[in-house]
This record gives C-alpha cells, structure tokens and sequence, in this order.
C-alpha cells in the first residue's frame, strides 16, 4: 500500500473558540488509517485508528475524530484543540512539490465565500490581504472598470 502524502494547509484552533491560534503549511500522511500531520513550526500530531470508522486516539492516548468539512477539508477534533486540514492550490502540485495523490481543485467563482478565510473576518485589511497572499490566493477582476487593471510587464 502507497501511503498517502501530500502538502496541505492547516488551521489549529483551540477548543471553543472560532480563531484560529496557528495558520500555515502542513504534510498530511496516511497510511493504513494511521494519519501523521506535521506543521511547518515543527509541532506533530501521530493519530491511531481505533477501529470504529473517523474514530482515532492522539499520541497521548486521548480521543479524536475526523470531520470531513467538504471535498477539500477535513477537521480532526482532538480534546483540546480541533485541526483542518485543507487540500487546495497547496496540495495541487502548484509549485508544492507533490508528485502523488494530487486533489483536484475546483476555483470559486467570483464573489463566493471561501470558508478557509473566515479566521479573517474583522483582521485589518493590509493584514488579511498579506495573509490571503500568503496562502496562496490570489486577488483578480473579472472586468475592470478603470485603468487600475492594468497587465504587468516583466
């Protein structure tokens, strides 16, 4: 069996609350119903099937269980925190590295709500539009409506 391992993007939020404490790139392995996600700032998390179906126990022993969000997240409830992992333009090969197990990513049309970006609602907009960036989005027009859509030349 070919374990599953792919970059991804991960939101740690604490238990209770809707912000999210740490925001970034993840690497999201599976392999025989075993699930390692390993942040960027080093932390781990090493989840172990119980045998019941979305049922784990974390590396303290502690129970957890998966969510799926919608096709391209997953939530994994842990006792004191909860983890989503989104598998988008990160996990997509785009510049990522990922060679296996690609996830397809279907774009929003415009004016859409992106639920990855409601940790944002009410951040000052210099700082949410570096973050947006930084995750990978990008802003775009469909038509402009003056001359500030102009194309950049290299």
């Amino acid at each position: 069996m070919i374990p599953l391992l792919v970059n991804a993007r991960c939101s740690i939020y604490p238990k209770g609350s809707d912000r999210a404490s740490w925001y970034g790139s993840c690497t999201f392995s599976q392999r025989q119903g075993f699930v390692g996600i390993q942040l960027e700032n080093g932390h781990r998390y090493e989840l172990r099937p119980t045998g019941q179906p979305n049922k784990y126990r974390d590396q303290n022993g502690r129970p957890a269980h998966r969510e799926t969000v919608d096709d391209l997240q997953q939530a994994y409830r842990l006792a004191n925190e909860s983890i989503f992992v989104t598998f988008d333009g990160a996990s997509n090969g785009q510049g990522s590295g990922n060679t296996v197990n690609r996830v397809p990513v279907r774009q929003p049309a415009a004016g859409t709500s992106v639920s990855q970006l409601r940790d944002l609602v009410g951040v000052r907009a210099g700082q949410a539009e570096n973050t947006i960036r930084r995750r990978g989005y990008r802003f775009v027009k469909s038509s402009p409506s003056d001359d500030s859509a102009k194309p950049t030349t290299a």
